[in-house]
């Protein structure tokens, strides 16, 4: 998050994408702040570590009502015409397709891609943390614009493209799909997708 930035030490990771989902979530909790460290399953706040691993095997166990099928490739190295490094994104696809009878997906429902990357080391130089080393893991680089439920159940299903921070490559990389109920801020199911190399077009 970028909120804590003020404290002395700017977070490499925060941005102003995720401090505004975590406001939304706050919005819909009618909490009265923020909070950090903070878990969030399905919708639902959990500070205390030693809650996370009940809540979440009892969200698992849950009866999935949707599939989410879909992929994730990221774009081969490439360069300009002065011979720099052009950015590279990975392209999600993706499809939702209901599971026999059960009930659709609320009205208003939201399809959202995450890229996370798996592991990172900071060194911290300032605040309360300075000259610590912090080993953190599953770190949210690059959020999509939400996806309408209604486009990514049709045939030809949703697609995001997203931007990959530099050095970073297909193993470093897992692609994390919600859909969410968008006003109580509750995730409905989830996937994450391994990052495949897309190879360069011959030509």
């Amino acid at each position: 998050m970028e909120y804590w930035d003020y404290l002395g030490w700017r977070d490499r990771f925060g941005s102003k994408d995720s401090s505004d989902r975590q406001r939304r979530y706050a919005r819909a909790w009618k909490a009265r702040g923020l909070v950090t460290p903070q878990f969030v399953i399905a919708g639902r706040a959990q500070r205390l570590a030693a809650g996370v691993l009940p809540a979440v095997d009892e969200e698992a166990a849950r009866q999935p009502t949707v599939a989410i099928e879909a992929t994730a490739r990221l774009s081969p190295p490439a360069k300009d015409l002065d011979g720099q490094p052009l950015p590279r994104t990975v392209e999600v696809d993706a499809r939702l397709r209901r599971l026999g009878e059960a009930a659709a997906p609320p009205e208003g429902a939201i399809l959202v891609a995450a890229l996370v990357q798996r592991e990172a080391t900071t060194e911290c130089t300032a605040g309360e943390n300075a000259g610590a080393t912090l080993r953190e893991f599953f770190v949210v680089r690059a959020l999509s614009e939400p996806m309408p439920v209604g486009e990514a159940l049709r045939a030809e299903g949703a697609r995001a493209t997203l931007p990959v921070p530099s050095g970073l490559r297909a193993p470093d990389l897992t692609v994390a799909l919600l859909l969410e109920d968008p006003v109580a801020m509750r995730t409905l199911e989830c996937r994450a997708l391994p990052v495949e190399e897309r190879k360069p077009e011959k030509g």
